[in-house]
């Protein structure tokens, strides 16, 4: 009998579940994200997620794992938060770029990557506290965790103005890297964060920008 209810009490739940599926692109919100191409959970996909969650018979983020992060000093890998503007992951690419780097938004463009990108769901709408939320930031989380503890060689961080005290960066990918310092991994620089004005608008003031708006806002706003 016990089990008979279970089984209708885990139905219900993911009936009402499909009903907060279809996740949208936004901005950057203030934890440092911004979702950036990447498709809504489908209904198979959250039933999947959230079924596995209540049974507790495996991990359904464990593909996460299979990240690939370029192994060296070269390319250098950046990690970015606080720009507060939308396209912060394309800004951010680009500051990487001109620095002969990578993002973890970029190196998931690589055809390595192509079975984790099937999978990541799109970063959630600002006050989206529903279960496939939670559920999708959850998993950006840990795939920004996994970047920073594989990452090895120079690790530099971009920080605009805005990062807030519950940002993945300080949350997740600074933690991280810092552990994999301390457990002798060729990991450096993250101690020491580019400034987004001073690399941006100083720095890269006369390089050609494929954001030509969205660099006059953020050179106009830090001023």
């Amino acid at each position: 009998m016990a089990s008979i209810f279970i089984t209708l009490l885990i139905l219900l739940l993911l009936e009402n579940f499909t009903t907060s599926l279809h996740i949208i692109q936004t901005n950057e919100d203030k934890h440092g994200f911004q979702s950036a191409n990447y498709g809504s959970v489908t209904e198979q996909r959250a039933f999947q997620l959230l079924s596995i969650s209540l049974t507790g018979r495996s991990n359904p983020n464990a593909f996460l794992e299979q990240l690939y992060v370029p192994p060296g000093e070269r390319p250098i890998k950046f990690f970015w938060s606080g720009f507060g503007i939308a396209a912060s992951a394309e800004v951010a690419a680009e500051i990487a770029s001109y620095h002969n780097g990578v993002t973890l938004e970029m190196i998931l463009e690589w055809p390595e990557n192509a079975a984790v990108k099937k999978h990541m769901c799109t970063w959630p709408a600002r006050g989206d506290v529903s279960p496939t939320a939670e559920a999708c930031k959850e998993q950006w989380r840990r795939l920004s965790e996994v970047y920073a503890e594989k990452t090895r060689g120079p690790a530099i961080p971009i920080l605009g103005e805005q990062v807030a005290p519950t940002s993945v960066w300080l949350t997740h990918e600074k933690n991280a890297l810092h552990k994999s310092q301390q457990k002798g991994n060729y990991v450096y620089g993250f101690q020491k964060p580019m400034d987004l004005y001073e690399v941006y608008c100083i720095k890269m003031a006369k390089h050609k920008t494929s954001y030509p708006e969205l660099k006059e806002k953020i050179c106009t706003k830090q001023t």
